[in-house]
């Protein structure tokens, strides 16, 4: 990329957290399949429930606004539950038409996407009427919070049975 367009550097770290294969190009593999090779690490190499929780809500954003129940059940689960959420996810794909999902899917923005918008309103001063999005606003702030993986209350790696 920066031979082909002469940049002295790339910032793409946000980008990178909901597609890791953001520099493969267009036929790279989707965030559904990074999330599945990324759970199957996690299973050879455990990792605190918070931190893969965090990385699972960045990389199947697009499949969780598709899906929005299933925000809080990727929210409180255990180690057992996140190592399996990209299967539950190809579940819920496989029984929808294929159309519909390519459809339905499509609508759906990137994780990061909403910074962007947020800072474009801004600095053109653009007033949100919408209310819905004023609530998904909400919405993702309070989720936000949830995904960072600092909650002390979350559980730890000694609850893992790693056998």
């Amino acid at each position: 990329m920066m031979r082909e367009t002469g940049v002295d550097a790339v910032m793409a770290a946000e980008g990178l957290l909901n597609n890791p294969a953001l520099f493969h190009g267009e036929n790279g593999p989707s965030s559904l399949e990074l999330a599945e090779e990324y759970v199957n690490l996690v299973r050879e190499h455990p990792a605190h429930p918070g931190m893969i929780r965090g990385h699972l809500f960045h990389l199947l954003h697009q499949y969780l606004a598709l899906f929005p129940d299933l925000r809080p059940e990727l929210a409180s689960a255990k180690f057992d539950k996140l190592v399996n959420f990209p299967t539950l996810i190809r579940e819920r794909i496989a029984a929808m038409n294929p159309q519909d999902f390519e459809k339905e899917f499509s609508k759906q923005e990137p994780w990061y996407w909403r910074h962007r918008k947020a800072e474009f309103r801004r600095l053109f001063g653009i007033e949100d009427d919408d209310d819905e999005v004023k609530a998904n606003a909400n919405q993702q702030e309070e989720n936000s919070s949830s995904e960072s993986g600092d909650d002390p209350t979350l559980d730890t790696l000694e609850d893992v049975d790693l056998d």
